[in-house]
């Protein structure tokens, strides 16, 4: 559809895309743009959409960037979200002058409901935050450079076809079937921090918790479970009217994030609307040193309310009194689903028929053959850190210290410590249940002194049983001191036994080099939870970029 290109799920055999852009002393330059057929489905679940974009420096120690845009449009192409959503900014690294760098701009988005026709526009962006020129090229569509997305939708393949019955007796006459009830809606609510009287906007006190004082509903689809007490104030709680289980996303949008400022959100609850609040976990811990003072932070949470509870978020930062703001219509916000979702109600059964004379039996039908699945993943639980180990000539593995996205309530992987206890110090998986499941990490290496090549080798190890489950290496190469030079990203698929841990592991295997490090890492699991064995079948990677 003009004047975009085509993203969609069939992967190109047409040989290598190379594409070359100047890309001037500050300046943003759009890239290329892609919009996919009709989704064919209502609803996005949320959850990570990481893109996987190969590009090329024209020289060492440039600070360039590339991030995505993405905005939904109706049939015809044309776009009604109001504004696109932005990926994460992503630093273009350098190896040499002939081989492009993977970078995985990505994105949380919310569960959101849609038109079966609605189509979604994708844009891609490289910025240059040099003073100097530079020349970019771009590369997809060949089997080692090839560009895409992973998204957190999932698709179900068609049901074979029936087999032939055989004939029937004389059957008597049924009665008319009842009306099947209607599905149970996703709860879920919104509400937003913005610039109105009473809350209006107020620069945030440093070294302590902030509430913030949510003064606009934006939508609340069943006022049986919350209700926004008390907007526009510090005491500005949510109350969630059931137990159960519950996904909380936060989104705080503030200016002022300059020179070194820390910044962290956290999640806060209360027996009574007015009673003390607790400190329960953080969403969110981050550190800027930004150009552009303007940024998102963003944090989730899966949660067990065992009794009705009053929700507060917090902020605190450590410098400058940051300021909220809400550009591009983005202002602060908090959205709440109950993952249970509601209940069918059942329809009135129909009155039985009159008995008929028995037949003779007919001969059974043929079995139809299976379709060919496709199989959706849970969310993914996920540890992550920066500055996170220096690579030593022994297997170790890499810790964090930030909060962990532990969804183990639904997909049976929880982040846990080296014994097994979910804390601050987080080293491996927990697995609770036997199952398929896929792991994926990316790992980005640095060193202030390359003197030789140097070998790293990375693996996935079964710390219950000692034993390998996968192993790679990657090569550091002589005379590149660029901070995100090498990149290792890896995606598998295993079946699991229960009680088992996995932990991420590094270890210098070649080479003189003693000062290698990990600059920052991540590592997620997810399981499979639609299908049978998709050893057997083909799993859906997402949308590709061609």
């Amino acid at each position: 559809m003009e004047p975009y290109k085509d993203l969609s799920e069939t992967i190109t055999t047409t040989g290598e895309i190379e594409l070359q852009y100047d890309l001037l002393s500050g300046a943003t330059l759009n890239v290329a743009e892609f919009i996919t057929p009709e989704l064919g489905f209502d609803f996005i679940p949320g959850g990570v959409q990481t893109f996987h974009l190969h590009l090329l420096l024209n020289q060492a120690n440039a600070d360039v960037v590339a991030y995505c845009t993405l905005q939904l449009a109706n049939q015809a192409g044309v776009p009604y979200s109001p504004t696109a959503s932005e990926t994460s900014s992503s630093q273009i690294g350098w190896i040499d002058e002939t081989t492009p760098v993977e970078v995985f701009p990505n994105i949380i988005l919310p569960h959101t409901f849609i038109d079966p026709t609605d189509r979604m526009i994708v844009k891609i962006y490289i910025e240059n935050l040099d003073t100097t020129n530079h020349i970019i090229k771009w590369y997809t569509e060949s089997p080692s450079n090839y560009s895409f997305v992973t998204t957190s939708v999932g698709i179900v393949g068609n049901d074979g076809s029936s087999g032939t019955s055989g004939t029937s007796g004389t059957s008597g006459i049924d009665g008319t079937s009842g009306t099947s009830g209607l599905s149970g809606p996703t709860i879920a609510s919104q509400y937003e921090w913005v610039n109105q009287s009473p809350g209006n906007y107020f620069n945030l006190t440093n070294g302590v918790d902030n509430f913030i004082p949510y003064n606009n509903e934006d939508f609340n689809t069943d006022t049986n479970y919350f209700e926004l007490i008390n907007p526009g104030t510090s005491d500005a709680r949510i109350h969630i009217k059931q137990s159960g289980y519950y996904e909380i996303q936060s989104k705080v949008h503030l200016f002022d994030m300059t020179t070194e400022v820390d910044v962290t959100t956290a999640y806060w609850t209360a027996s009574t609307s007015t009673g003390t609040r607790t400190k329960q976990k953080l969403l969110s811990d981050d550190k800027f040193n930004e150009l552009t003072s303007d940024r998102i932070l963003l944090g989730r949470a899966g949660v067990y309310f065992s009794a009705p509870t009053y929700l507060s978020i917090s902020v605190l930062p450590t410098a400058n009194s940051p300021f909220p703001s809400s550009n591009d219509n983005t202002p602060t916000s908090l959205t709440i689903y109950r993952i249970s979702g509601g209940e069918s109600t059942s329809g009135t059964s129909g009155t039985s028929g009159t008995s008929g004379t028995s037949g003779t039996s007919g001969t059974s039908g043929t079995s139809g053959a299976n379709g060919n699945g496709y199989y959706r993943i849970t969310e993914y639980s996920e540890y992550f850190d920066i500055n996170a180990a220096t690579v030593t000539s022994t297997w170790s593995s890499l810790k964090s210290l930030r909060p962990a996205i532990d969804y183990s309530v639904i997909n049976d992987a929880q982040p846990v410590d080296i014994n097994e206890n979910p804390q601050a110090i987080y080293e491996q998986f927990k697995i609770t249940s036997n199952g398929w499941y896929r792991l994926e990490y990316s790992i980005q290496f640095t060193s202030g002194n390359l003197s030789s090549s140097s070998q790293v080798g990375i693996r996935i190890f079964d710390t219950v049983s000692n034993i390998t489950i996968y192993e790679d290496s990657i090569n550091i190469i002589t005379g590149d001191p660029s901070l995100l030079s090498r990149v290792a990203h890896a995606e598998s698929i295993h079946q699991l036994p229960a009680e088992r841990a996995y932990a991420l592991q590094v270890i210098l295997s070649g080479g003189n080099e003693s000062n290698i490090s990990v600059a920052r890492f991540h590592f997620r699991a997810a399981k499979y939870i639609i299908g049978e064995d998709p050893s057997n079948s083909v799993t859906w990677p997402g949308y590709s970029i061609g």
